[in-house]
């Protein structure tokens, strides 16, 4: 399970994938809907994770997520656009998962939009682990939407200048 809890006036938050079967996930535009979350491929090459508000991205979730990611794009060349949704979290297993290197090598970049101070401290602790590797920025916070897609657009034009 994906959740943080927080003291004081900030809110708890979790998303939960739990129990759910991967679809096949091969063209542009499929959506797969999971208990709390959707995953598709855009017309740019760009995957999209949407987390539904109030909800913890649990372990088992989470692997679901990646395992996904993987059917989307190539190894090392995936890009990712994450949506949280309102007071959503994820668990210190699934935070923990996140750090492999199976997790890690998969994506080339990833543009997180959070909705609150609660998500900044969880993303910001997988900011560290993820940007300390090979000197690359792979992944970057973001509370405005179209910014973050202008970035990992760029990041893509970097890829393939770089191959």
């Amino acid at each position: 399970m994906f959740c943080y809890a927080v003291s004081g006036n900030l809110p708890f938050f979790c998303f939960s994938l739990a129990h759910t079967k991967a679809e096949k996930l091969t063209t542009k535009g499929q959506k797969h809907k999971t208990k709390n979350s959707s995953i598709h491929l855009d017309e740019n090459g760009i995957i999209h994770l949407k987390i539904e508000d109030g909800t913890c991205v649990e372990l088992d979730e989470n692997k679901l997520i990646i395992e996904n990611c993987y059917k989307l794009a190539k190894k090392g060349e995936a890009f990712l656009f994450v949506e949280s949704g309102k007071y959503s979290s994820i668990s210190k297993e699934a935070r923990e998962f996140a750090t492999t290197p199976y997790v890690y090598d998969l994506f080339y970049a990833q543009a997180i939009v959070i909705e609150n101070v609660a998500q900044r401290i969880i993303v910001n602790f997988l900011k560290a682990f993820y940007n300390k590797k090979g000197g690359l920025e792979k992944m970057r916070v973001f509370t405005d939407r179209k910014l973050a897609y202008q970035w990992l657009l760029h990041k893509k034009t970097q890829l393939k200048e770089s191959k």
